[in-house]
């Protein structure tokens, strides 16, 4: 083949490559310490907001995407409402999995008096409120519930929770619990992921979950964990430990499903082969 005719073969399969997808309104991000920069991999994607478990976003934040402050533990408290404001959010999380002692570990009855002090007046400043993000542990269930029953004139606008665990089936059954414990609110998944330690399954799992995320009119926002490379559990992440997308990175931030990634890896390998 001639040089020329190489070359517009190349550029044509690599165009047909790159997946055109709009932004799912449901679809976020986790962005974990250390990878900010790798934020703009989503910024065309069919991700739509992210949030660092912090009430700041990152310095480099300038990819559309929605960002969303969280109030971790009692750690400055006090703050949150200003930093809140004063980034101009309308959408907060607070709490890490205060049910867990590793995390923010906060006693119900605790965290409805700091919600009451510095979380609920957001809400008259229109600032929509989402609950602290119980983990999928035996000890999450119950948090929540006491939490709800004692925060008298509480707002919350959505409820949040995280599920770790193995198989689509086990994650659906747990979400369709909550709902049915609460299904007044609709729900946010802030951290969820396929704990197998096989890629192939998770990858499965990944597909499988995020249908079924899509067709809950309930699930109101989700967020695999993690927008992450180079970290001790890869197999979850969504970029490849050069900082590129990777199989899971492909279905959740380029919106390729099983069969459209294994046509995009052979078109790559195509793109880039001798004619």
């Amino acid at each position: 083949m001639v040089p020329a005719l190489k070359i517009l073969v190349a550029l044509q399969i690599l165009s047909s490559t790159t997946p055109v997808v709009g932004r799912n309104p449901k679809r976020g991000l986790p962005l974990v310490q250390g990878s900010e920069s790798d934020l703009e991999k989503a910024s065309s994607g069919q991700c739509s907001w992210f949030y660092n478990w912090s009430p700041n976003p990152p310095a480099s934040a300038h990819t559309g995407l929605e960002f969303v402050p969280m109030q971790w533990g009692r750690e400055n408290v006090a703050q949150f409402i200003n930093t809140v404001q004063m980034n101009g959010a309308k959408t907060i999380l607070a709490f890490n999995e205060p049910d867990l002692s590793g995390q923010s570990n906060i006693p119900a009855s605790e965290a409805v008096q700091l919600w009451q002090q510095h979380i609920q007046p957001l809400k008259s400043a229109g600032v929509r409120l989402g609950n602290p993000a119980i983990s999928s542990a035996p000890s999450g269930l119950p948090w929540l519930a006491s939490f709800v029953k004692a925060c008298t004139g509480c707002t919350i606008d959505f409820l949040v929770v995280h599920w770790y665990g193995e198989g689509a089936d086990n994650f659906s059954r747990y979400l369709a619990s909550v709902h049915a414990q609460f299904p007044q609110h609709p729900v946010w998944i802030t951290e969820f992921a396929d704990s197998s330690t096989n890629a192939g399954d998770i990858a499965i799992f990944m597909e499988t979950a995020l249908k079924y995320l899509d067709d809950q009119s309930w699930v109101e926002k989700y967020a695999w964990f993690a927008l992450a490379s180079n970290r001790a559990h890869a197999p979850l992440d969504l970029l490849d430990r050069s900082g590129n997308l990777n199989t899971l990175g492909l279905s959740y931030i380029a919106g390729l499903n099983l069969k459209a990634r294994r046509t995009h890896a052979r078109r790559r390998r195509l793109s880039v082969g001798t004619y």
